[in-house]
């Protein structure tokens, strides 16, 4: 023991030594706590965009440095006056017009106002330009060999992943962009009915 007068020893200095090294390496060996979850960073100010700003900026807001975004959804009244959903929402008024099939959930597609353009992703707009090719096929081929339209007897609306490459991106928002793509050239290919 080292007092008042008296200096360390060979014994004392390797025992000190033993002992602040075994105290590093257990502390090494304590397994790091779990990971929580990691935060988001979700932008929110008074620029606030509406869902067909990002439909038609998407590529520019995939490139942020953000995980998310506060928006606003708009929407055309009955009496075709537009709105907006989330500050009407406060109130007795049930939207009851927006929901079109009456299931008590609002789709996308119900709350796209007319004339607005599909989420234009990447993704999207290939499946898209995949389904417009491949559905003019099969409405001339339909038209030319059988006479007779048949849009949902066509096995490409069950199997939308044609063409599909993960570089692409998310295959459901390829898939939705075949399946619009193909029922709209299958109107073309087919041409007018009779």
């Amino acid at each position: 023991m080292v007092g008042k007068g008296r200096t360390m020893t060979r014994r004392d200095l390797l025992l000190l030594g033993l002992g602040t090294s075994g105290t590093l390496f257990g502390c090494a060996t304590i397994p790091a706590p779990a990971a929580g979850p990691t935060k988001k960073l979700i932008e929110f100010g008074w620029d606030e965009p509406d869902t067909a700003f990002m439909r038609r900026h998407i590529a520019q807001m995939e490139q942020m440095p953000f995980d998310g975004v506060v928006f606003h959804v708009n929407y055309t009244t009955p009496e075709g006056k537009p709105g907006n959903f989330l500050w009407e929402a406060w109130g007795r008024r049930a939207f009851t017009d927006l929901d079109v099939n009456r299931d008590g959930v609002l789709t996308e597609d119900e709350l796209r106002s007319p004339g607005t353009p599909p989420l234009l992703t990447p993704a999207f707009q290939a499946g898209r330009d995949r389904g417009l090719k491949d559905g003019r096929q099969a409405g001339r081929e339909d038209r030319e060999q059988r006479g007779a339209w048949d849009l949902e007897g066509q096995r490409e609306l069950n199997e939308t992943d044609a063409g599909y490459r993960s570089e692409l991106g998310p295959r459901d928002q390829y898939q939705a962009g075949y399946l619009e793509g193909f029922r709209q050239g299958y109107a073309e290919g087919y041409g007018p009915r009779r």
